[in-house]
């Protein structure tokens, strides 16, 4: 009896342990990866959804628990801005150059903290960078695509917006702050720090495509309305889908 007690703890322990890297690795090999057919023009949209915000660490390893997060404040800051921004966390701008689309965003780890800059030549962290498509593939989430239908944007005028932002920072607990800030009536530092939707925001005001106030609350969703409003934007269709 002691033996059988015995053996049958030992299969559940290797179980315990295989069974989850099993997983893991049908997830690494079967997971959707971007699709493939998918065409892009410059001034077409990416939209975010959504963040990790559990417990549950969903990058290579499909199972592991990360109690850590616990224990992190970007846990609770993603957590609200998941609540506050509901649909789509995250937003960028497609730029193509060469035939080849880059993302143009501002992030903190929506892909990696670190990210190669294709219009500084550089890699940077906590600011605008214009990134190959293939960081998609790091993302956990859902990313859809909005695409432009307007007349042609130059691109020697976008850069030019591009350098005009490009040593802007982007910090969560500013962006709380900043929201919080305008919410209640109160001032806030216009030129202190930038979020995702406010950058994409202002380089589509720049570029004269929609006409809208960018300020630090601004949501993907309000952006996507004056987009599609302008008649210059399809709905926005999935392109790469999570499978856990």
């Amino acid at each position: 009896m002691k033996r059988t007690f015995t053996a049958l703890a030992i299969c559940i322990v290797v179980i315990v342990i295989i069974l989850p890297e099993i997983l893991n690795l049908f997830y690494v090999l079967y997971r959707n990866p971007l699709q493939k057919n998918v065409t892009y023009r410059t001034g077409d949209l990416l939209l975010f959804r959504c963040h990790d915000t559990s417990i549950i660490k969903k990058s290579k390893k499909l199972f592991k628990l990360d109690f850590s997060n616990f224990f992190n404040i970007d846990y609770y800051q993603n957590n609200f801005l998941k609540l506050y921004i509901k649909k789509y966390i995250h937003m960028g701008f497609i730029v193509v150059l060469n035939n080849r689309p880059y993302i143009y965003d501002i992030s903190y780890n929506t892909y990696s903290k670190k990210k190669y800059d294709n219009y500084t030549n550089k890699y940077v962290i906590n600011t605008p960078a214009l990134i190959d498509i293939s960081y998609l593939n790091y993302y956990c989430g859902d990313v859809f695509k909005a695409s432009y239908k307007g007349p042609k944007i130059d691109t020697n005028k976008l850069f030019l917006i591009f350098k005009k932002y490009q040593n802007s920072t982007i910090s969560t607990n500013e962006f709380i702050m900043r929201c919080m800030r305008k919410k209640l009536g109160l001032k806030y530092d216009k030129n202190k720090s930038i979020i995702c939707t406010e950058l994409i925001a202002n380089v589509l005001n720049s570029l004269n495509i929609i006409d809208i106030n960018s300020h630090p609350c601004i949501t993907s969703n309000s952006i996507l309305d004056a987009c599609l409003k302008s008649g210059k934007y399809l709905p926005e269709k999935l392109i790469r889908k999570k499978i856990y």
